[in-house]
């Protein structure tokens, strides 16, 4: 969780708390939101990048993959409670999963040298199967087949919960019939190794492209290792339409024959062969498990990943209550302190003039209080905002203004030093509008009576006159070294990507000869299509040409 720069502040009805992560498309954020009675929901802010926020074209996809998810109701789909714009920032708010990707639960098992057990990832997509299933078969309100198909099922979009339960996540790039962008022709929307042969071919999509999707990551969570893994680009396209899947066991034995033919059949390139849906494959697996001797379920599930997580859950729980703390702790000084601090620095108006109100510092508050008010204060305002940190410089009592018709002080302050004698005070009239005569008094007596067309303030001292000075001696200024001139860059990238520099767009990948200033620069590649978000570090050498090349698979 880092980011602070978009943490303890306020979004709409939402507190922002921590930065999660960046993807392809948006910025997450941990969020809460609260309510009457102590009421509070911590959930999950998805924000559209704001590079990507000012073309029609991404903003299109936000919106449906709110409406898409939205249209969904299953304990195994991530729930969607909201889509806006707050200042001119696109979000989507669901919930917060406690847990991890499927992607990371592997990493993470084998860095421990403790792997997913087979009949675990057995377990873990019959869960995926179950969420996909409702996407595949679910109905618009008015009972109409939306023919949703994910395309984009791979195991970073599936969420493994700290309980045991599975999450299908990202109906960013979904397939379905309310949608209202549709992908170009001669263009591939997800990520490449996990997509099916058809949806490489261009052809027609249903319920087994997302099949043939799960067989890959079941493939993966059995053997630990990529299931296609060619170098470049076409040869991963081909080796998917034109190779069939080796069976997981000639990779690890130990996997169980039944398994590995459920896998195989999901892995079929003739869709026809495959399971027809992933209701078929849900009940392939249920039926394997109930072979095995080891529990599946989501306690099981559950136990082994706060096993292998036991030390980030907890950081995680401590961060979470931290930053929720921390908030709580802003909301008290914005709602509080400051109401105690306008209360405790009064606000005195000449008797004369009650339209003009000055501020006076308060004479019976001790310096200790209002130091510590102000310091309290100002260190909350830096995280809040800087308005609140210029009214605190305005407000400051260190500096106090006497009104000429002012009481004698008390001796509270008795060890301060006198304050030298300002110059005679200059008359000034400043004419008062009549619909400003209404004006209360700081004493709460009703000045909307007063008669004074004028007010007339005394407490704007005569600027004493400019002593002369001898002119500073004149230093010529150093000679600058005339700028390198820029050179051009030539960058090719696996799969496309579109290209930032200082959020100014360059185009898409490959890029040829683009003109950038000498040094170190950094440049943004995005490809929402296939999750990519990256920096980039590039040394352009002046006057000269720079190529990269870079693979993101």
């Amino acid at each position: 969780m880092a980011a602070q720069g978009e943490t303890l502040r306020k979004f709409g009805k939402y507190n922002l708390l921590a930065h999660l992560a960046t993807g392809g498309m948006a910025d997450i954020l941990l969020a809460s939101h609260a309510g009457l009675g102590g009421f509070e929901k911590l959930l999950v802010i998805k924000r559209i990048l704001p590079h990507l926020a000012r073309e029609q074209h991404f903003i299109e996809m936000f919106f449906d993959e709110a409406r898409i998810a939205a249209m969904l109701n299953h304990p195994n789909v991530v729930q969607i409670f909201d889509l806006g714009c707050i200042d001119g920032q696109y979000y989507i708010a669901m919930e917060y999963l406690p847990g991890e990707s499927l992607a990371m639960t592997i990493k993470t098992g084998r860095s421990q040298n403790e792997p997913l057990p087979s009949y675990l990832a057995a377990g873990i997509i019959l869960q995926a199967a179950e969420g996909l299933h409702h996407a595949h078969t679910a109905v618009s309100p008015d009972g109409q087949p939306l023919n949703i198909v994910h395309r984009d099922v791979s195991p970073q979009n599936l969420f493994v919960l700290y309980d045991g339960g599975v999450k299908v996540v990202d109906f960013g790039i979904a397939k379905a019939a309310m949608r209202s962008t549709h992908t170009r022709t001669g263009t591939l929307k997800g990520k490449y190794c996990y997509m099916s042969p058809e949806q490489i071919n261009g052809d027609d999509l249903d319920a087994r492209s997302d099949v043939f999707a799960l067989g890959v990551v079941l493939w993966e969570c059995l053997t630990m290792r990529k299931l296609f893994r060619q170098d470049g680009e076409l040869k991963l396209l081909q080796a998917i339409t034109n190779e069939d899947a080796p069976s997981p066991a000639t990779v690890n034995p130990e996997i169980p024959e039944p398994l590995c033919r459920i896998t195989e059949k999901a892995l079929s390139r003739d869709r026809d062969r495959r399971y027809a849906s992933a209701q078929e494959l849900r009940l392939a697996l249920a039926q394997y498990l109930k072979t095995v001797d080891e529990d599946a379920d989501t306690l099981a599930i559950g136990r082994f990943m706060r096993r292998i997580f036991a030390e980030r859950i907890e950081k995680k729980r401590h961060l979470i209550e931290s930053t929720r703390e921390s908030f709580r702790d802003l909301s008290s000084v914005m709602n509080g302190d400051i109401k105690q601090y306008l209360s405790d620095t009064e606000l005195s108006i000449p008797q004369n003039t009650p339209q003009v109100p000055v501020a006076q510092a308060p004479a019976q508050v001790s310096r200790k209080s209002s130091r510590r008010t102000a310091v309290r204060f100002a260190a909350v305002a830096a995280l809040a905002a800087a308005p609140l940190a210029a009214f605190l410089v305005w407000q400051r009592p260190s500096e106090p203004t006497v009104a000429p018709d002012a009481g004698p002080a008390s001796n509270t302050t008795d060890a301060l030093a006198p304050a030298p004698v300002p110059p005679p005070a200059e008359a000034v009239d400043l004419p008062v509008a009549a619909s400003d005569a209404g004006v209360a008094a700081a004493d709460g007596s009703d000045a909307a009576g007063a008669d004074a067309a004028t007010a007339r303030l005394a407490t704007i001292p005569r600027r004493p006159k400019p002593r002369d000075h001898a002119p500073p001696p004149v230093i010529p200024p150093a000679p600058v070294a005339p700028p390198a001139p820029p050179g051009t860059l030539r960058l090719t990238t696996d799969p496309w990507t579109e290209v930032y520099y200082e959020g100014r767009r360059l185009g898409q990948t490959p890029l040829v000869d683009v003109e950038l200033p000498a040094g170190t620069i950094r440049l943004r590649a995005v490809n929402p299509e296939s999750g990519i978000d990256k920096e980039i570090v590039v040394q352009i050498k002046p006057g000269e040409r720079t190529v990269r090349r870079l693979n993101f698979f």
